[in-house]
């Protein structure tokens, strides 16, 4: 007799168990609420962050020489399209007439090339906007198109750069002139491409 009591209270505790591990397995929760996880954004400013001074050097008139490139290098120019459209940009230059210091005569004709420039962005990864090359400005003539994002492009800090090399002005050798002589780049951001 004590046996089968013994197998009765090890049934009855097995059932027990079953019960109690099926409940804490399909326990339902005390309580559940839920939230909310938000962000806001506002529009920023498109901005020509910096533009490239750019310094040919000193050079002896040969009556050949007519390209000079700038010496030192990269030539940079910034844009930052902090404002949230994609709606693309555009950056043209423009070169003025030339003064002379230490001079009579100001340079009367030259044409300034920036070739193979290369986009990098600056904590972004959108798509890079489209350098023209060759930009080709020439005294007094009209602007050119340096560099266009397109629609859904361009977003974020973009730098553009010309190595030294690929700066460079030609002066005809009648227009070589003694003097330090100096023009004005005029660089302009658009707001659409």
């Amino acid at each position: 007799m004590q046996k089968k009591g013994k197998v009765f209270i090890s049934a009855i505790l097995a059932v027990v168990m079953v019960f109690a591990l099926g409940a804490i397995a399909f326990a339902a929760p005390a309580d559940s609420d839920t939230s909310e996880a938000k962000i806001e954004f506002t529009a920023g400013n498109l901005e020509l962050n910096a533009v490239p001074a750019l310094d040919f050097g000193s050079h002896t008139i040969d009556n050949t020489t007519v390209d000079f490139k700038t010496p030192a290098g990269p030539s940079t120019m910034q844009v930052a399209d902090a404002r949230g459209s994609g709606l693309g940009w555009k950056v043209t230059a423009q070169l003025g007439a030339f003064s002379v210091t230490g001079g009579t005569t100001p340079i009367g004709s030259a044409t300034i090339t920036l070739a193979d420039g290369t986009p990098s962005g600056v904590g972004t990864n959108d798509t890079a906007p489209v350098i023209k090359t060759p930009v080709t400005l020439a005294t007094g003539g009209a602007a050119d198109t340096v560099v266009t994002a397109a629609v859904s492009s361009g977003r974020g800090t973009w730098n553009t750069s010309w190595l030294a090399d690929n700066a460079s002005i030609n002066v005809p050798v009648q227009h070589q002139q003694i003097g330090t002589h100096t023009a004005t780049l005029s660089w302009t951001l658009e707001d659409a491409p």
